[in-house]
């Protein structure tokens, strides 16, 4: 393993550790960047697997009692529709759609950051709007099927309904997971895995552990209105990354 490939999984750590921060997982971060030292087809396939690895890490140390109502109103969609944007990705041109994603990211994060007066402390998924987050965390599957990134959608979503921070990261990696697999299964059958790269999958299991790991203890000391405006900083940044990535 050469240094191409330590870079690659050094990247991987930043995006889980920064994805993490953000509430809204790695891919945002990661997917735009790894094309420096791999080919798109095999960064999708080791995006997705490092999303699996994030995610569970995710939904175990940021453990929260999830309802069913939540499951199906996000979770479910979410899968379904990031497994068909998997099997469009070989059909459809991707770079107009990532400019329109980024001038939509772009756009609610400045609404969020310097607009928006605060947060409700005390909102529920139940008690709030859902019609807009629920279609919101459709899309964002569906791109990240596409495009290999749609998390910041999601967490613009979550957001909306106003989730203590422990929820918010449980319920979106909870939501991400499902298409995370399917959308694998995808890959993989387009035959986008290139095996003599087989090494990756551990390391990426490690990054995703400690990212993980490192940003639980850099989270337990932001309070919520904080935490909700990394996640809307966050969203500026990846906007960013992803009008200008090549």
């Amino acid at each position: 393993m050469g240094w191409n490939e330590i870079q690659f999984v050094i990247l991987a750590f930043i995006s889980e550790l920064l994805g993490t921060l953000s509430g809204f997982g790695s891919s945002t971060f990661f997917m735009p960047l790894a094309q420096i030292f791999e080919n798109y087809h095999l960064v999708l396939v080791l995006t997705s697997a490092l999303h699996v690895f994030g995610n569970l890490n995710r939904m175990i140390q940021f453990a929260s009692k999830v309802e069913l109502k939540s499951i199906l109103l996000f979770v479910l969609p979410s899968m379904l529709f990031s497994f068909l944007g998997a099997l469009l990705n070989p059909y459809v041109p991707l770079s107009i759609l990532e400019k329109i994603l980024a001038v939509f990211l772009l756009a609610i994060s400045v609404y969020q950051l310097f607009f928006k007066s605060g947060t409700r402390s005390k909102a529920e998924p139940s008690a709030a709007p859902i019609a807009l987050p629920i279609f919101l965390i459709a899309l964002s599957g569906f791109l990240t099927g596409l495009i290999g990134t749609g998390g910041a959608i999601r967490g613009a979503a979550l957001m909306s309904l106003g989730l203590p921070q422990n929820l918010f990261i449980h319920l979106s990696s909870l939501i991400d997971i499902a298409g995370d697999v399917l959308r694998l299964g995808a890959y993989l059958y387009n035959g986008y895995m290139d095996w003599s790269h087989w090494f990756y999958l551990p390391l990426l299991a490690l990054a995703a552990f400690t990212g993980t790991w490192i940003a639980k203890k850099i989270l337990a000391r932001i309070p919520k209105e904080r935490f909700y405006k990394i996640v809307s900083f966050f969203i500026l940044i990846s906007s960013i990354v992803l009008f200008f990535k090549t």
